[in-house]
């Protein structure tokens, strides 16, 4: 998996991105650092579709073959921790809503998958009640546990304490070591995960 970025910018008030061109290639874990403001949270949104580019053009690749965007749509995952969730719906109802548009294979019982995020009790709890850290760790499993071949997060251990840190290295190694991973952080833990490392502002 190939994302192609080709003389990306992208303008609010002011030049948040300008003349971003870039490959990130895969299979890797890809770590996008940068101070607050520097456009990481940006850089991730036009790379998932979320916000379009005021100028120039993201394409997608596998096996030499541009994807067309229904394919792309299909094969992503982001997680982000602004905007995501249905907090009126318990984790299970979450989880089987999301089954509706997301394929888990290997993880098609609720009860595997909620094993393998070690939420195994926390079924019927709604998330709007869940700490900041159990919430963000059951958005992520949602994440990591989709198919596809491109995952995107945006700050995913902002949350997390020690034990959930070390349990989003696993997740990392044990279900993306063969897909595209990009990981928007300033925390130096979580960018130490990462393969390949490159800052915002050496390339935009």
């Amino acid at each position: 998996m190939t994302v192609r970025l080709q003389n990306i910018s992208k303008r609010y008030r002011r030049w948040v991105i300008k003349d971003c061109t870039l490959d990130l290639v895969g299979p890797n874990r890809i770590g996008i650092s940068g101070t607050n403001g520097s456009g990481k949270s940006t850089l991730l949104k036009i790379i998932s579709g979320y916000l379009s580019p005021s100028q120039g053009k993201v394409s997608y690749w596998a096996d030499d073959q541009q994807l067309d965007k229904d394919s792309i749509y299909r094969n992503m995952s982001f997680y982000a921790p602004y905007g995501q969730g249905i907090e009126e719906l318990t984790l299970k109802e979450h989880y089987m809503f999301h089954q509706q548009f997301k394929a888990m294979p290997g993880f098609k019982s609720a009860d595997s998958f909620f094993a393998e995020i070690q939420l195994a009790g926390a079924q019927e709890e709604y998330l709007k009640n869940l700490s900041s850290g159990m919430a963000q760790r059951f958005l992520l499993g949602l994440t990591f546990l989709s198919e596809g071949l491109l995952y995107l997060f945006d700050e995913p251990c902002s949350f997390l304490d020690r034990a959930g840190k070390e349990w989003f290295e696993y997740m990392l190694d044990q279900h993306l070591s063969n897909k595209l991973a990009i990981v928007a952080s300033n925390q130096p833990e979580v960018l130490a995960l990462c393969r390949q490392s490159i800052d915002v502002k050496d390339f935009c």
